[in-house]
Parts: C-alpha cells; sequence; structure tokens
C-alpha cells in the first residue's frame, strides 16, 4: 500500500459557506509552496466544510550519512553505553559499600550517593542545554568525559562518605548528564 498522508483543514467554522472557488485558491502555486500540495488530490465536503488533501507523494526520503554518520551513531552508543551502565548499577556500589568502606553507616545513608548523582545528571540538563546551544556538543563531550574519567579516578580513592559524595554523587552525575545532553 503506497504511503498516504491525510491532512483535514476546518476553514472558519463546519457552517460557513463553501464556494469550489475555494479549492482553486488551495492550487495557486504561491500556496503549494507553503502547503506542499503540489502533487495532492484536493476535495472538498460541503456538508462537513472540510477541505481533504490526499498527498500520495514520497516525502521520506533522507540522505545517507555515510561512515561519518556510522561513526556518531557508535559513539553516541559507546557514551550512553558506559554512563547508563554504571550509574544503574549503583546498587551493587551500594551493597560493597555497607559491606566493606562504609560498613558503619546505614543503607539509607549511604543511598545519598547515588541519589545525588541521579538528581545531578537530571537537574543538570537545563544549564547543559543552553550551553549546548552556545557552544556545540563537542566541548560538552569532551568536559564530560573528563569530568566522568576523573570521577571515576577519584571515587576509587575515596574512603569517607563525603568523598563518596563528592566523587560520585556530585562529579559523576554532572559528567554523564554533560555526556547524555551532548
Amino acid at each position: 500500500m503506497p504511503d498516504v498522508e491525510k491532512a483535514h483543514v476546518t476553514l472558519l467554522s463546519p457552517d460557513a459557506p463553501f464556494l469550489p472557488s475555494d479549492i482553486e485558491k488551495l492550487k495557486r502555486p504561491s500556496l503549494q509552496n507553503d502547503l506542499d500540495i503540489s502533487a495532492a488530490n484536493v476535495s472538498m465536503s460541503p456538508s462537513s466544510g472540510n477541505i481533504s488533501l490526499d498527498d500520495t507523494s514520497n516525502h521520506h526520503e533522507f540522505p545517507e550519512g555515510g561512515f561519518r554518520a556510522y561513526l556518531t551513531v557508535f559513539g553516541a552508543f559507546l557514551a550512553l553505553f558506559c554512563t547508563f551502565g554504571h550509574m544503574n548499577s549503583f546498587g551493587t556500589y551500594q551493597a560493597w559499600y555497607s559491606e566493606k568502606q562504609l560498613h558503619h553507616l546505614p543503607s539509607s545513608t549511604i543511598s545519598w550517593i547515588g541519589s545525588l548523582q541521579l538528581w545531578i545528571f537530571f537537574f543538570s540538563g537545563g544549564p547543559i542545554g543552553q550551553l549546548f546551544d552556545k557552544f556545540g556538543p563537542t566541548w560538552l563531550m569532551v568536559a564530560g568525559t573528563i569530568i566522568y574519567v576523573f570521577s571515576i579516578m577519584m571515587t576509587s580513592l575515596s574512603s569517607r562518605f563525603y568523598q563518596y559524595i563528592l566523587a560520585q554523587g556530585i562529579l559523576f552525575g554532572l559528567g554523564v548528564g554533560l555526556l547524555y545532553d551532548s
């Protein structure tokens, strides 16, 4: 079956008087450019007051991006695979911290590390979006990668709760936010 798109345009109200010349006005070249109805079949239903546009042309052709496009998709996959995999595995970190480094703290306190990293990840989207609009994705990816790797390195050196909050809670959330939003 061919790809058909259908649009209904209501003029004023269903009770508005409708003339066959209204259809001819829609076929004018100036409106064809605006509405892209050059290959459309235009019909009128006087009882309902609708003009029906049946577009049978195929407008869904996209240019192939080539090797650079595939590299972009692969790079996005790697960034999301690493960041979301690490972020979603916080339960494993919490179990480890509860048994080893932070065994003297209750689990509800340790869970603040993961809660903070998620909060910073989600709520950094607004400011990071403005930076994206101003500078583009390249510098955000570079900064996000550096912060992300630095947070992992600092988490490996941490031994106190506040160090985990700073390294894994704040820095990790910010690094993931920069990588995800760019």
